[in-house]
């Protein structure tokens, strides 16, 4: 009842080397997406009034959102330094999911033959921002952000074998399959991408630790409309390519995200903000996307010290789920020189849409420095996401 292939005598034997490119893409994606829901990266806890009487700016009494975006602007010739840092780790095992196979040994006619492979992936992520905003006129301001990743990521791939030593992918007929697993001499296995061998060498997939500079962005932010109970800004952003996407650093892609920032204050009390934007990517779908957050702030006193602790939700819906395995792998020949094709005949997307618990906490050290906590949790499972993402950072304003 069984047909193999033996996986050793093929460059790319049942398209293991697309199934690494994929996951090594998946990860690449997922990364990125993960970053995108970090909080600001530009320097907001204080801002500037501009004070008639004096013909100055007067710094305010009060600190702005850690986990949103405020409306306001740092006053001209003001410079803020942001240093920030993160951490998450994602791990999640998908599939395994059927691929029917077609070639002279396997007739395409029902039931058909098929076989599995499923996909395990893990990365650890440890994210530097480093940051500066400056002031360049009344209510208007701009940045640059630069990031810098630490990254161990690992992938290893399930797969349908009667022989798990031999590393030969077994191929039956569709109807058989399921029943088949667990019975007979018919087992899943698993097996690390970089550990599988083909002429040549190994499988080409980049594990292990890795460091490299992620998407430089900068942006602008400008006060549209502004009154003591609202205010309204709009923020741009651009993202340059990352220089090293093989890292796992960032994608080298480049994005724009125009912004719209609202701010409601309730009686001094409570802030409520709200910001939504579209971030096109000029090459990926995966990380293009409606991205919008909602919450509120509570500024208040203790112990002399000004302090913000705030909470809300946000969230991104990308134009389209990340493929963990290739649909249509290309053909190949094995090595008695038949043409075997294959595609997929399950589900190879994550989900597309994230919604997140959004909470953080400031307090100034001192009147021109800043320290700031920040969580992330996601609340649905869809993407290959971590269990949360933890953000420390400390602000410098000259």
């Amino acid at each position: 009842m069984l047909a193999t292939t033996a996986a050793g005598e093929n460059a790319n034997p049942f398209g293991v080397q697309s199934r690494a490119d994929a996951a090594q893409r998946m990860i690449v994606l997922a990364v990125e997406q993960g970053i995108a829901s970090l909080p600001p990266t530009s320097g907001q806890s204080f801002s500037y009034e501009y004070d008639a009487t004096g013909d100055t700016y007067r710094k305010s009494e009060q600190l702005g959102p850690t986990a949103f975006r405020s409306t306001q602007t740092i006053a001209p010739g003001h410079l803020t330094v942001r240093f920030a840092e993160s951490f998450f780790d994602a791990a999640q095992s998908l599939g395994p999911i059927d691929y029917t196979v077609v070639g002279p040994q396997y007739a395409a006619t029902l039931p058909g033959y098929c076989t599995r492979f499923g996909l395990t992936a893990s990365a650890e992520v440890a994210l530097t921002n480093l940051s500066a905003t400056y002031g360049i006129a009344k209510g208007m301001d701009v940045s640059i952000n630069v990031p810098l990743v630490l990254s161990d990521t690992h992938a290893s791939e399930t797969f349908t074998t009667n022989d798990p030593t031999s590393g030969d992918v077994a191929v039956i007929p569709c109807d058989k399959l399921g029943s088949f697993i667990g019975q007979h001499t018919l087992t899943l296995a698993s097996r690390d991408f970089s550990a599988v061998q083909v002429p040549g060498g190994h499988v080409r997939f980049n594990d292990g630790t890795h460091f490299g500079l992620g998407r430089i962005s900068v942006g602008g932010k400008v006060k549209l409309y502004s009154l003591p109970q609202a205010q309204f800004a709009f923020a741009p952003e651009f993202f340059f390519p990352s220089p090293n996407q093989a890292e796992f650093a960032g994608s080298d892609s480049a994005a724009i995200a125009p912004r719209v920032i609202g701010q409601l204050n309730v009686r001094d009390l409570i802030r409520l903000h709200t910001d939504i934007a579209y971030q096109y990517d000029f090459t990926y779908k995966e990380l293009s996307g409606f991205v919008w957050n909602a919450g509120m702030s509570v500024p208040f006193t203790t112990v002399s010290r000004p302090v913000t602790v705030d909470a809300g939700v946000g969230g991104t819906r990308f134009n389209q789920g990340i493929t963990w395995t290739p649909g249509k792998p290309p053909d190949y020949v094995d090595d008695l020189g038949r043409v075997i094709s294959f595609q997929s005949a399950g589900n190879n997307q994550l989900g597309n849409t994230f919604v997140d618990f959004l909470g953080g906490v400031k307090i100034a050290i001192t009147p021109a420095f800043v320290m700031s906590g920040a969580v992330d949790v996601p609340l649905n499972a869809e993407g290959f996401r971590p269990v949360a993402v933890g953000t420390l950072a400390l602000e410098l304003y000259l």
